[in-house]
């Protein structure tokens, strides 16, 4: 009976006496590349002006080969539309840079017509997704991206539950 793939990271599951002698060298390949990319890979991808669905191939493979497996993406590229990036259905978190030019959101999908999130033209986000809904971590964990900025020479200001604050306290 030949290895199968996780559905998530797509790493290789061997099945037990195979691939005698050599999985040490298949172990130790998840370790370096799946892991590796799923943990702490950032990918800078080039979008072309259309919508884009990542790659997500089986086992170790290169960045380009499996971007749905890296940890965050940097998408760049110059569009002319708002686009549409097409992840696979499976449970991952991700940090997002909308960094094209244009002017135009991302909208993130899940599967072919799956839930959607939008990232806005500049900005990062964090998400997670269970494989059917999309979660942004900063807005569940009630910091927004709503800030106001104080400083000594505002008049007083009187904080409340919820604020998010940057303060120049220096004097």
């Amino acid at each position: 009976m030949p290895s199968t793939y996780s559905t998530g990271l797509r790493t290789e599951l061997q099945v037990t006496g195979e691939n005698s002698g050599t999985w040490g060298t298949i172990t130790n390949t998840n370790f370096s590349q799946v892991f590796e990319f799923a943990i702490a890979g950032v990918y800078a991808k080039t979008l072309t002006d259309a919508d884009t669905t990542l790659t997500n191939t089986d086992g170790p493979q290169t960045q380009a080969n499996n971007e749905a497996r890296q940890n965050t993406l940097i998408l760049s590229g110059t569009l002319t539309a708002a686009r549409v990036i097409q992840f696979p259905a499976t449970q991952k978190t991700y940090m997002i840079y909308n960094n094209t030019s244009g002017g135009y959101n991302l909208t993130l999908r899940l599967g072919a017509a799956g839930n959607t999130m939008t990232v806005v033209n500049g900005k990062m986000r964090i998400v997670a997704t269970d494989g059917t809904n999309w979660y942004d971590v900063f807005s569940l964990a009630g910091l927004g991206e709503s800030w106001v900025a104080k400083t000594n020479s505002d008049s007083p200001y009187t904080a409340s539950d919820g604020d998010n604050i940057f303060c120049d306290c220096s004097t």
